[in-house]
C-alpha cells in the first residue's frame, strides 16, 4: 500500500509525522507495531474528560488502537473540510460538514434557538454545552423519563412530589430522580395491592386500636410463658421442676433471683392464672394480656391462638412499614391518581425528543474530536511533544521543584507499587512525590525522573513544590526513590561514596562500641570502689587487656606506615602520580563504564508503562534531553554575584561582642591546631627525599 506519510527519528524511535488530519487518516491505517502506543489509561491525560469518555467506547478506562481508529473514521465521515481539526478549533463551521453530517445543521439551529443566540453558520462547544444545561434545567432527558424539574409550574407537581418517593428509584442522564414507564406501571399495581392490604386491617386488629401494643406484649412474652408451660408439664411428672423453681441456689442477689422467677408457680393443670402471677418483670404486660383476652385463665392452646393473632398483627404492620406505597395510601387514602395519566403523557413527550438529545450529544462529540483528536494522536501514534521543550505531552503532569532542581517531566501514579516494580527494571533515577493542595485538599502522587546533574539531596522526606500544567502550586514531599546514576560523574565517584559511607559507619560503630565499653568499665570501677573491694583477678578484656590490644594495634599501624614510607622513598614524584592515577582507574573505571552503559539505555517508556501505557518502542533519553527534563536555572544574564555578604559583618560583630565561648590564640583548640601543624612539618621534613627527589 503506497502512502505519502512521513516518518522521523526522535531520540532513536521512528515516529510518524502527523501534522494534519489527512496525515492522521493515513497514520491510523499503519500496522499496530508502527504505533508508539497501543493502549493507554484514560486517567492521567490532560484533555477534555468527555472526549476521553467518547474514545473509550467500552468504558474500561483504557483507549485502544481500534477505538482511536473508529473515532478517526467517524470524524472523517462527517467532515468534508478538515481545517477545524488541523487547528484544533472548538468552533464547528457548519459548511465543513459532509453530506452525511448535514443532519447536524438542524440540531445546531435548535441549539442556537434554545439559548437565544442569533442564527449563524457556526456553532461552538460552549454553545452546545449551554444548550445541554438548559435541557438539564428543564429535565429534558430524551429517555422517556419525567423528573420534578420537568414539572416545574405544572399542576401535577405537588402530587408528583408525594408519588415519586414511593416509586422504584430511577435517575435520568442528568442524575435527576424521574418517573418512567416501568415505575409508573409498578406503582399502579402496588397501589391496588395496598388497598387490599389496608382493607384487611379490621379483620387482623381483633383487639381494636390497641392491637399493636397487645400483639407486642404477647410476642415479647412468648418465650417466658412457654417456659412456664414446660415447667407445669415437668411438675406433673415430678421431674426437675423443684430444681428449676429453687432460684435461690443460683448466683446473683435478690434482683437476679426475681428476674429468674417463672411468670407464675408451676401447677399440674398446665395453665396460667391471672390470680397467681408472680410479682416479677413480666406481670404488668401479662395483666394487660389477660384484660385484652377477657379471661382469668390461659391454657397452652389458648396461648397458641393468642400468639398466632399477635403474629398476624405484627406481619400486617411490618408490611406497612416496609412499603412506601402502603404508607402513602394509609396517609392519603383519597389521593387523586389522575396525575399518573398526566405523568404518562409527559413521559411519552420526553421519549419523543430522544433523537434530538442524542444528536446534541453527537454534535458535542464531533466538536470535541475536532478539538482534540489530532493532539491525542500525537501522544499515542507518535509522541513528538515529549521532546519539544516549548510543548507538553498530554500525559505530562507538571514540574517538581526540589533540592535546587526543576524536574520538568512527571506522570500521574495511581499504583505506586506497580509503578516501582516497572521502573526498577530500568536504569533511570526516578523520584516519587506525594503532592497535596496547600489548603489541605486532595492529594495525588507523581513520578519524576532526575535526568541531569547529580542526585545529591533528592531523598525520601525531602520537601519541595509542584506546579501543574496550569501553574497551580502544591506542596510536595518525596516518598520513594529508585536510584540509578544520573550522570557519568556520579557513576565514576560512586565507589568512593560507598567507601566513605562504609568507613564512616565503621568509625561510628567503633566509637559507639568504645563509649559503651568505657561506660561499662567506669561503672565496674565505681561499683568496686563503692564496695571497697578490688577484683581478685583482672577481668578478661579489662584495662591490661585493652592496653595490650592498643599496643598491638599501634605496632601494626606503625609497621604499615613504615612499609609505605620505605616504598615511597624509592619512588619519584612521577611514579607517585602514576600510582594514584592507576588506583583511580582501577576503582573508578568499571563503575564509570557501567554507569555509561546505563546512561545510554535510559528509557522514558518505563515511566509511562508503569502508569499503564502499552508502548511498542523505546523513548530513549539522550544526554541533551536530560538537560531539558532536569534544570538548575542560572541567574539572569548581567546579574552581579558578589562574595559572601555575611562574612565581614559577622567578623565585626564577633570581634565587638563579649562571648566567653570564644577562645584566645592560646586556647585549647588553637593549641591543638599548632600541635597538628608541627607534626605535619616534621613528617614532611622526614620524608623530604621521597616528596622532593634529588633535594
Amino acid at each position: 500500500m503506497s502512502s505519502d506519510l512521513k516518518f522521523r527519528r526522535l531520540a532513536g524511535s521512528r515516529q510518524a509525522v502527523i501534522d494534519t488530519f489527512a496525515g492522521l487518516v493515513q497514520a491510523v491505517g499503519l500496522p499496530e507495531p508502527l504505533w508508539i502506543a497501543t493502549a493507554c489509561p484514560v486517567e492521567g491525560l490532560h484533555c477534555d474528560k468527555k472526549f476521553l469518555s467518547g474514545l473509550d467506547s467500552d468504558h474500561n478506562g483504557r483507549v485502544r488502537v481500534e477505538e482511536l481508529r473508529e473515532a478517526v473514521r467517524w470524524t472523517a465521515k462527517l467532515l468534508a473540510d478538515h481545517g477545524g481539526v488541523n487547528s484544533g478549533s472548538e468552533t464547528l463551521q457548519l459548511n465543513a460538514l459532509s453530506k452525511e453530517g448535514e443532519r447536524f445543521k438542524g440540531i445546531a439551529s435548535l441549539i442556537l434557538e434554545t439559548i437565544g443566540a442569533p442564527a449563524r453558520d457556526a456553532i461552538s462547544l460552549e454553545q452546545v454545552r449551554k444548550a445541554q444545561d438548559v435541557f438539564r434545567e428543564r429535565g429534558l432527558a430524551g429517555e422517556g423519563a419525567v423528573s420534578l424539574e420537568r414539572l416545574a409550574g405544572h399542576p401535577v407537581l405537588e402530587t408528583a412530589k408525594l408519588l415519586l418517593p414511593a416509586m422504584t428509584p430511577h435517575a435520568n442522564r442528568y442524575g435527576q430522580a424521574s418517573f418512567t414507564a416501568d415505575n409508573l406501571s409498578a406503582f399502579r399495581e402496588e397501589w391496588t395491592k395496598a388497598g387490599e392490604h389496608l382493607s384487611r386491617r379490621n379483620a387482623v386488629f381483633t383487639w381494636g386500636d390497641g392491637s399493636l401494643a397487645i400483639a407486642g406484649d404477647i410476642l415479647a412474652l412468648d418465650a417466658p410463658v412457654r417456659d412456664f408451660f414446660a415447667l407445669c408439664r415437668l411438675a406433673r411428672v415430678g421431674a426437675g421442676a423443684a430444681a428449676k423453681w429453687n432460684v435461690f441456689t443460683g448466683e446473683g442477689g435478690p434482683e437476679a433471683w426475681v428476674r429468674a422467677l417463672p411468670v407464675a408457680p408451676p401447677r399440674h393443670e398446665v395453665e396460667l392464672r391471672r390470680s397467681e402471677l408472680v410479682d416479677g418483670p413480666h406481670r404488668a404486660a401479662l395483666e394487660r394480656i389477660f384484660i385484652a383476652a377477657k379471661t382469668a385463665v390461659i391454657s397452652a392452646s389458648q396461648w397458641d391462638e393468642l400468639t398466632a393473632r399477635a403474629q398476624a398483627v405484627a406481619d400486617w404492620q411490618a408490611a406497612v412499614e416496609s412499603s412506601p406505597v402502603l404508607q402513602l395510601r394509609l396517609k392519603y387514602p383519597d389521593l387523586d391518581l389522575q396525575a399518573l395519566d398526566e405523568l404518562e403523557k409527559l413521559r411519552a413527550s420526553d421519549e419523543s425528543i430522544a433523537g434530538k438529545v442524542k444528536s446534541i450529544d453527537e454534535l458535542e462529540s464531533l466538536i470535541l474530536r475536532q478539538r482534540w483528536l489530532l493532539g491525542f494522536a500525537n501522544n499515542f501514534i507518535a509522541m513528538p511533544h515529549l521532546y519539544m521543550p516549548e510543548k507538553s505531552a498530554l500525559f505530562e503532569w507538571g514540574r517538581l521543584v526540589i533540592a535546587g532542581r526543576e524536574l520538568r517531566f512527571s506522570v500521574l501514579v495511581t499504583d505506586r507499587a506497580a509503578h516501582i516494580k516497572q521502573v526498577d527494571e530500568g536504569t533511570m533515577f526516578v523520584a516519587y512525590a506525594r503532592v497535596q493542595e496547600k489548603s489541605g485538599g486532595g492529594e495525588f502522587e507523581i513520578a519524576a525522573p532526575l535526568t541531569a546533574g547529580t542526585s545529591n539531596g533528592v531523598a525520601v522526606g525531602k520537601r519541595g513544590v509542584f506546579y501543574d500544567r496550569d501553574g497551580k502550586e502544591y506542596d510536595a514531599v518525596i516518598v520513594h526513590v529508585v536510584r540509578h546514576p544520573v550522570s557519568l560523574w556520579e557513576a565514576a565517584i560512586s565507589p568512593y561514596t560507598r567507601i566513605g559511607k562504609f568507613i564512616t559507619s565503621k568509625i561510628e560503630s567503633w566509637a559507639s562500641s568504645g563509649e559503651k565499653t568505657l561506660d561499662s568499665r567506669l561503672e565496674t570501677g565505681y561499683q568496686s570502689a563503692a564496695s571497697a573491694k578490688a577484683p581478685a583477678e583482672p577481668v578478661a578484656g579489662g584495662g591490661a587487656g585493652a592496653m595490650a590490644g592498643a599496643g598491638l594495634a599501634l605496632a601494626a599501624i606503625g609497621s604499615s606506615f613504615a612499609f609505605i614510607a620505605n616504598q615511597l622513598k624509592s619512588m619519584t614524584l612521577l611514579d607517585l602520580v602514576n600510582v594514584v592515577m592507576g588506583l583511580v582507574l582501577i576503582i573508578s573505571g568499571p563503575a564509570a563504564l557501567l554507569g555509561w552503559l546505563k546512561l545510554r539505555r535510559r528509557n522514558l517508556a518505563i515511566v509511562l508503562e508503569g502508569s499503564g501505557w502499552a508502548l511498542n518502542d523505546r523513548l530513549l533519553l539522550s544526554r541533551e534531553l536530560g538537560y531539558v527534563f532536569t534544570r538548575r536555572p542560572r541567574p539572569p544574564a548581567g546579574s552581579e554575584i558578589t562574595g559572601d555578604a555575611l562574612s565581614g559583618p559577622l567578623r565585626d560583630y564577633i570581634a565587638k561582642t563579649p562571648n566567653e565561648l570564644r577562645v584566645s590564640p592560646f586556647g585549647a583548640g588553637v593549641r591543638a591546631f599548632w600541635i597538628i601543624l608541627a607534626l605535619a612539618v616534621i613528617l614532611l621534613w622526614q620524608y623530604r627525599s621521597v616528596i622532593w627527589p634529588g633535594k
